[in-house]
């Protein structure tokens, strides 16, 4: 008799009781949770790593150029929308907090389609959403203006529209689109599924009109953007527009010791293995099954194939040409491979309803245990850090502009010893501002500057310009100097 009840009552905990809408809701509300925890860090962090401040320097162009490569123009289509907005400079780190949301909440829904819509179902889903969003890698991308964020909540809502599928979809079609200016590796995507699904294609004229679209737009991108610019300028691009300098590929060794340390850093060696052992487990202990094929099935069985031919294709041009050389182990290596693991586990924890109940607790319990390693609480979220020196600095540079330049748009020039260094720190303050950095020698004329920041140790002797305020962003100290009003030449009026 307690028998009975008890299996009565895991009956109704684990049957079909889920309700779509109920299961949905708590998909983004969870969603919405870990969004809310990144807003104090949006808010409080006024710093710009990396390419993050190379994009914001060049906040009023669409198309932007470092060394050989073209990037491609989504994320810097936002980034000039809210610039002419005039928005402040915390608020563009939503740009990647909102594709972090989405990510996320399509990630959850994607796997929990694909499992058997009970309770366990929806809080394996809500688990893989949790862990992926405190992933080392994750949680550095989604308040930084970096293209994986957007290129991992585009995957994922492709996935859910129905990419391998080939749907019929116009909002496929659109979100195709745009994914393909947003990412190199949503080029790779489409070859794969041009490859896989080529018979499909050529028997259908709607295939074939939409597939002759998606790839024109690379085409196009190629042809009219970097060759267009290399044949005037007379040097024809090299390396593919892939790395960063001109050699067309770099050392294997190099190459692969440098992936190897990013991903080493994000800890996916240890998710990977789990899935790897889970893998061979159930493929060859699967218990024998119905001659019948679900939906869930086919989007296994298309999801395979296409995640490892197009990691083998994509981590083959890391090798060969190394596009993170100059930030050797960077860990947004990582991201198409973990992107893909992700899904990977959904599909492996569905393949555990066909194990005999021994494995699938085994199974499971590898599964949950491997996807737990990725995840990183050594930074405090809550709250977010402080930078009250940093934000009474700029507070300084605001008060001057407004006080001494009213609706004018001073020139801006900030002493660098490390361009990098002075972008992520300055940029900010003077994102509105019309900005030259100069080198530490003493030999620049600051003819043309209305305001000058420099390091404290710099001799700053020009007589033209008076001293306003010294601060410190961290270890440094910098000085604030103005021009004076006898000396102030004419300043471009705010538009």
């Amino acid at each position: 008799m307690v028998n009975t009840r008890i299996r009565t009552c895991m009956n109704v905990f684990c049957a079909d009781n889920v309700k779509k809408r109920f299961a949905i809701s708590c998909i983004i509300i969870t969603a919405l949770a870990l969004f809310l925890l990144r807003v104090p860090t949006i808010l409080k962090n006024p710093f710009f790593v990396g390419d993050s401040g190379y994009r914001m320097n060049f906040a009023d162009t669409i198309i932007v150029i470092l060394g050989n490569r073209f990037w491609l123009p989504f994320l810097q289509l936002h980034i000039k929308f809210f610039y002419q907005l005039g928005l402040p400079y915390w608020m563009f780190k939503f740009i990647p907090a909102f594709y972090f949301l989405l990510a996320l909440i399509f990630l959850g829904i994607v796997t929990y389609r694909m499992l058997d819509k009970s309770y366990p179902s929806l809080l394996f889903s809500l688990f893989l959403v949790f862990c992926f969003a405190h992933e080392q890698g994750v949680k550095f991308l989604n308040v930084n203006l970096y293209q994986e964020i957007l290129e991992t909540a585009l995957f994922y809502i492709l996935l859910y529209l129905g990419m391998l599928d080939l749907k019929k979809r116009w909002l496929l079609l659109l979100i195709a689109s745009v994914a393909l200016l947003t990412r190199e590796c949503f080029w790779v995507y489409l070859f794969v599924l041009s490859l896989i699904n080529w018979r499909k294609i050529i028997s259908d004229k709607v295939y074939i009109f939409s597939f002759i679209w998606l790839w024109l737009i690379p085409i196009c991108w190629l042809l009219v953007f970097p060759l267009r610019r290399s044949i005037t300028s007379g040097n024809f691009p090299g390396g593919f527009l892939i790395n960063q300098n001109l050699h067309v590929a770099s050392g294997y060794f190099t190459s692969l010791s440098s992936l190897g340390s990013a991903l080493l850093s994000n800890k996916i060696h240890f998710f990977a293995t789990g899935l790897i052992v889970v893998f061979v487990l159930i493929t060859l202990r699967l218990k024998a099954r119905e001659n019948k094929v679900i939906q869930s099935d086919v989007f296994a069985a298309r999801f395979q194939v296409f995640s490892l031919l197009s990691l083998a294709i994509i981590y083959s041009f890391f090798l060969l040409f190394d596009p993170f050389q100059c930030t050797y182990g960077n860990m947004r290596m990582g991201i198409p491979l973990l992107s893909h693991m992700f899904t990977w586990a959904g599909i492996l924890y569905y393949k555990t309803f066909s194990c005999r109940n021994t494995l699938k607790i085994f199974s499971r319990f590898i599964l949950i245990l491997s996807i737990s390693f990725t995840v990183n609480g050594q930074q405090g979220e809550l709250f977010g850090k402080e930078y009250p020196e940093t934000l009474k600095f700029y507070q300084q540079i605001k008060n001057l502009k407004n006080n001494v330049y009213n609706d004018t748009e001073p020139n801006v020039c900030i002493v660098a010893q490390d361009y990098w260094e002075t972008l992520r720190i300055f940029l900010a303050p003077t994102l509105y501002m019309n900005r030259k950095m100069v080198g530490s020698k003493n030999d620049y004329s600051f003819d043309e500057s209305d305001i000058v920041i420099a390091p404290s140790h710099f001799k700053f002797k020009d007589s033209r310009f008076l001293r306003y305020a010294k601060g410190n962003i961290g270890k440094k100290s910098y000085i604030i100097y103005y021009r004076k009003r006898d000396n102030r030449h004419s300043i471009r009026k705010n538009t």
